[in-house]
């Protein structure tokens, strides 16, 4: 199984997901898909919108079960209540760094966007502490994610 991500899932923000063994994902490459990329505070979130680009990593899992449920769990992603997860797990085109085009899952952002922080570079970067702006709509966000929260 291949994925795509583009926030605290990225190679540099590993420790941030407890138990997930690194050796079971192989890094692909650097891709980007079409959308739209928002400020969630301590993480980030991306919409479809086609002309626009996300940037980020693939990696291809090997042991895909054990490891898609625990990005399920971190991103709050329940297949059984999509409609209530904070993001949604589809498919979609990755074009590579080299080219190439891939089918990879993505976590996107289920929540409304209104009143968020577009990250109109497309490529996401953990804030420093205390570097919150202040355009965010922190009350959307914390109502959707309480349990969500970088170590």
């Amino acid at each position: 199984m291949k994925f795509f991500v583009y926030g605290t899932l990225m190679n540099k923000y590993r420790e941030n997901i407890e138990d997930v063994n690194r050796s079971e994902m192989r890094f692909l490459g650097k891709g980007k898909i079409e959308g739209e990329l928002f400020d969630l505070g301590e993480f980030p979130g991306v919409v479809e919108k086609q002309g626009e680009y996300v940037y980020g990593e693939v990696y291809e899992i090997r042991n895909s079960t054990d490891v898609l449920t625990k990005f399920d769990k971190y991103e709050e992603f329940d297949s059984k209540h999509p409609a209530q997860s904070l993001f949604i797990r589809r498919k979609a085109n990755v074009e590579m760094s080299n080219g190439r085009t891939i089918c990879a899952s993505v976590y996107f952002y289920n929540g409304n966007t209104q009143g968020l922080r577009k990250i109109s570079s497309g490529r996401w970067s953990m804030p420093k502490e205390n570097s919150v702006p202040e355009t965010l709509n922190y009350d959307t966000v914390r109502e959707m994610a309480p349990s969500r929260r970088l170590k």
